[in-house]
This record gives structure tokens, sequence and C-alpha cells, in this order.
């Protein structure tokens, strides 16, 4: 049951891709192991075209 929780909570329900929960964890996670090896990391955003009409279609 707790394995299905973190499913949803981590996931969109429409697609199935990590949502923005993951994404907050997961970024939380290398911050962390980044200052604890003295390391470095990036992020790299990307925007949709369109993607105000994805959701207009789809649901938000």
């Amino acid at each position: 049951m707790l394995k299905e929780i973190k499913k949803q909570y981590h996931s969109d329900g429409l697609t199935g891709l990590f949502n923005r929960g993951y994404f907050d964890e997961a970024l939380q996670r290398e911050m962390n192991r980044v200052q604890r090896y003295d390391g470095c990391f990036s992020v790299f955003f990307i925007d949709l075209d369109n993607y105000k009409k994805l959701n207009d279609t789809y649901g938000h």
C-alpha cells in the first residue's frame, strides 16, 4: 500500500510521468550528495511551446 501511495505522489495520473514532488525530492537528494562529497551538478529546464493548449485539452 505504501508503495502505491508513493507512486501516486511521485507521478502524474494522466501521463504517468514524474511530477514536481518527485523532482523536489530528487533535487534535494542531489544537493545533499554534492555538499557531502564537495562536488557539483547542474539542472536542465525546458520550456514546451503551446503547453497551455495541451493542458487545456487534457486537463491540468
